[in-house]
């Protein structure tokens, strides 16, 4: 029972990477109101139809047909997705947070829906509850076959990702890498472990780092071209005009297209290589 208890727990804090662009949220979104129209206009499900029909009877909000109950649906997943995609965008997710998501999906749309569809108070737990039926079957389904498809798809993408060896890579021996700002005034000092990366931002540096198991960042008056040498005895390279990176925290690198992309430890905003730096990163991080 213990065994079983700890493999489950395992897989639901395993970490679940499929969902974590922009892109795979919008992906989702737009191909869940393509499907909810497909499938529930062209196969009436769930007897959808009566379901529909009987409501319509009883609602004020009468007009409120098939493509009406799919837009509300894909609004509400919409929304969802975004807020999500604002969430995880600096966190880590697992498992555990996509059940918690669709639950979250479920009981908003048929909170949503229930509301609209406004009927005698007698008929409301009912009406609910086979609300909660066709949405929650509805949305399985889709969740399922989205989440098998974007898993393939990524599935063939890391075909080109390039492991990270760090069996040759010198131990950095400074406790802290101290962050000046342009008149060499201490903004910031953080351990080597825990700086992920450098962006330029206009007359500033935009300064990623891990804290608290979170990903925090600092603007630093300051720029790349005036900290590129001082951070390179901290194992700090640069890979492109507006990124520096600290190879201790690079999981991976991965070819998209012509491209290369590099991907950090626990962030999951991929960012890009120049063509110029491509030869060097992987020098450093790839053993040959």
């Amino acid at each position: 029972m213990e065994q079983a208890y700890t493999k489950i727990k395992q897989s639901l804090t395993t970490p679940f990477v499929y969902l974590k662009t922009f892109k795979d949220r919008v992906f989702f979104a737009v191909g869940m109101f393509v499907y909810l129209n497909l499938f529930l206009i062209l196969f009436n499900p769930f007897n959808i139809y009566n379901w529909l029909g009987y409501l319509i009877n009883l609602s004020p909000l009468k007009r409120l047909s098939l493509i009406g109950f799919v837009l509300v649906c894909a609004i509400l997943i919409g929304v969802s997705q975004y807020l999500q995609y604002r969430y995880f965008r600096n966190r880590e997710m697992k498992v555990y947070h996509l059940l918690v998501g669709f639950g979250f999906d479920v009981l908003l749309g048929t909170l949503i829906l229930g509301s609209l569809y406004t009927t005698p108070s007698d008929f409301f737990i009912g009406e609910f509850l086979e609300s909660f039926r066709i949405i929650f079957l509805s949305l399985a389904l889709w969740y399922l076959i989205s989440l098998t498809v974007l898993t393939l798809y990524n599935v063939s993408k890391e075909k080109n990702v390039i492991p990270v060896i760090r069996e040759n890579m010198p131990v950095i021996q400074y406790e802290c890498i101290n962050i000046c700002d342009e008149n060499d005034q201490l903004r910031l000092s953080i351990k080597p472990k825990d700086l992920l990366y450098f962006e330029s931002s206009d007359n500033y540096i935009v300064v990623y780092y891990h804290k608290d198991n979170r990903i925090k960042k600092e603007l630093v008056r300051n720029s790349l071209k005036n900290i590129e040498q001082d951070m390179q005895k901290y194992n700090c390279i640069r890979c492109h005009r507006s990124y520096i990176i600290n190879l201790l925290n690079v999981s991976s690198i991965k070819k998209n297209g012509r491209s290369y992309e590099i991907n950090m430890e626990g962030n999951n905003v991929p960012i890009p290589i120049s063509r110029g730096y491509v030869e060097t990163v992987k020098e450093l991080l790839v053993r040959k």
